[in-house]
């Protein structure tokens, strides 16, 4: 029997444990409104691209929002990938490291790149004409 990295064990067990915890996105007073509102503006099936900003001030639900509309239509895509925290991120580690998570999330293991400019290249090169949801949260800066 091959042995395990840390990693892979944690993401094996992280798999099991999250598919039996009950989600705490049920039940959830006047979300379905506003689920299907974002739903509709990202127009599943269209094949373009589409950029939808949840603005406000903190603490009324944009990540709560986001989160849903993610888990309800992510199966509908190629590839997806929910990012938290990426203002917090790239202050402390750079834009690199969210590039590197972007890749990783989507099974793109690629961490020859250094700068912004190159991760920007392997993104694009990588998930050019394929359906992708992107969640960023917590984006501060459009840049």
């Amino acid at each position: 029997m091959r042995p395990y990295s840390w990693k892979a064990l944690l993401n094996l067990y992280m798999k099991r444990l999250i598919m039996k915890l009950p989600s705490s996105m049920e039940n959830l007073v006047g979300i379905d409104l506003r689920l299907e509102e974002v739903v509709r503006h990202i127009g599943l099936g269209e094949n373009d691209v589409r950029f939808i900003g949840i603005c406000g001030m903190g603490g009324i639900g944009k990540t709560t929002i986001s989160r849903r509309v993610y888990e309800s239509i992510r199966s509908e895509f190629k590839a997806s990938c929910f990012l938290v925290d990426v203002r917090e991120t790239c202050e402390k580690r750079g834009i690199v490291q969210i590039q590197k998570q972007i890749l990783a999330s989507m099974n793109i293991n690629l961490d020859t790149f250094n700068d912004e400019f190159e991760g920007k290249g392997i993104i694009c090169d990588s998930l050019c004409r394929k359906n992708v949801l992107l969640v960023l949260d917590d984006v501060d800066d459009e840049g």
